[in-house]
Order: structure tokens, then C-alpha cells, then sequence
């Protein structure tokens, strides 16, 4: 991929965060976004970063599906669930991009079920 493909691709998963933390869909902090950017390579969002408010330091470069990676250059880490991310791009090889959002409609539905 190219430069120019990898800033793409980041910068729309900047726009699509922002897009579902102002739709209520990622609260605060909630949630994690990545995007594979290569074969064995996904950008995903920092741990601890608001979803509305993502800079490009704010994304992690994950290299690798199958161990947990360290803190970034800048010192930020990924998202907690980054093994969910790596066992997705593993097992489908056709994804592209994996969206786990905590909408406060369905952590309502949660504690009722």
C-alpha cells in the first residue's frame, strides 16, 4: 500500500469514528476501529483516546495477528480488544476493517437480557 492509500485509510477511519461518536454509537472513550492497511497490518484506535476527538497520533500501528503489541512511538497504547481485532484479520482474510462500538442503547439491552 501506498503512502498515499495508508494516509487515506486513516484519515477515513478518523472520519467514520468521529462520524459514530457524534452519532451516540461510541461514548466517551468506548469502542475500538481498525483498518487493515496491509496483509498482516491494521491501524487501530488508541486506548483511552475520546472517539470524537482523534488525531493521527491517536491511531496505533498494529504489524502481526498473532502477538499483543507494545505502546506506539508516542507512547499510546491500542485499544484493549486489539486480540479481537487480530484473531478477526486472521481468520478472514477478506476483512477490511472491524467496528466494535458500545452504543448506550445496547448496553441498556445488556443489563436487561
Amino acid at each position: 500500500m501506498s503512502i498515499s492509500q495508508w494516509t487515506a485509510e486513516k484519515d477515513e477511519l478518523i472520519r467514520v469514528s468521529s462520524h459514530f461518536y457524534h452519532k451516540g454509537w461510541m461514548v466517551g472513550t468506548s469502542g475500538n476501529l481498525s483498518v487493515r492497511v496491509a496483509p498482516d497490518t491494521f491501524l487501530i484506535t488508541a486506548s483511552g483516546r475520546p472517539k470524537g476527538m482523534l488525531g493521527d497520533e491517536d491511531l496505533v500501528s498494529v504489524k502481526g495477528l498473532y502477538e499483543l503489541p507494545g505502546p506506539s512511538g508516542n507512547g499510546r497504547k491500542p485499544s484493549a480488544e486489539v486480540s479481537i481485532h487480530q484473531a478477526i484479520y486472521s481468520e478472514l482474510r477478506e476483512a477490511n476493517a472491524v467496528f466494535h462500538i458500545h452504543s448506550v442503547e445496547s448496553n441498556i439491552v445488556s443489563e436487561w437480557a
